[in-house]
């Protein structure tokens, strides 16, 4: 065995894990959406490793110095988008009209994988 060989070995002994990033993205879904209300600069995404020792996502607007836990804007941006699903037809009838197209572009699928034979 050569040294090359040797030094990875012991290199991925030592490291374990800690040389991959295992750490799947978060997408901040509402960042540019969003806006201050007083000078309208706008909110982005940013994480931090919290004192639980877990991460932390936030909005962040840097224009004003503050941020915002995500999951309380996203839970309120998914309870405006319920309300206005709910209360527009034509968006309740687009739902309905493409999940059936899906559901059947899904068995196409399903039935050409079984003639395949996989």
């Amino acid at each position: 065995m050569g040294l090359w060989e040797t030094v990875q070995r012991a290199i991925k002994k030592i490291a374990g894990n800690k040389t991959k990033s295992t750490r799947i993205r978060r997408i901040y879904s509402l960042s540019g959406l969003l806006r201050y209300k007083n000078d309208d600069s706008s909110f982005g995404g940013s994480d931090n490793w919290g004192r639980n020792e877990k991460w932390q996502y936030y909005y962040v607007n840097n224009n004003n110095n503050f941020r915002i836990h995500c999951s309380l804007l996203e839970d309120a941006a998914m309870d405006a988008v319920a309300d206005i699903i709910g209360n527009t037809p034509r968006l309740r009838h687009a739902i309905v009209k493409y999940g059936k197209q899906i559901d059947q572009n899904g068995g196409l699928l399903k039935n050409h994988h079984q003639s395949a034979g996989t």
